[in-house]
C-alpha cells in the first residue's frame, strides 16, 4: 500500500521525501517494481510454456473420431 501511495504522488512529492516520511527505503521502494515487472513476465513465461505442454500432450493422445461418416456408431440410440 506505502508503495502505491508513492507511486501515485510521485509527481507531487518527491519519492526520497514520501519514502522517509511513510518509513520505507527508497532501494525497496525501486526494487518493488523490479519484483513486480519480473514476476509478470515470469507468469506470462509459465502461461506460454503450459500451452505448449497442452498442445503437445492433445497432439500425442488425439485418436482418430469414429463416427456416422467413417460407418461407426455415435452411441446407443445410433442404430435406431
Amino acid at each position: 500500500m506505502k508503495y502505491a501511495f508513492i507511486y501515485r504522488n510521485k509527481r507531487v512529492w518527491p519519492i526520497r521525501v514520501q519514502c522517509r516520511v511513510l518509513r520505507v527505503s527508497v532501494a525497496g521502494y525501486h526494487e518493488h517494481f523490479v519484483r513486480r515487472r519480473d514476476m509478470v513476465q515470469r507468469r506470462h513465461l509459465s502461461a506460454e510454456a503450459l500451452l505448449v505442454h497442452i498442445r503437445a500432450v492433445f497432439e500425442e493422445n488425439r485418436e482418430p473420431t469414429v463416427g456416422r461418416a467413417s460407418g461407426g456408431s455415435c452411441g446407443p440410440k445410433a442404430s435406431a
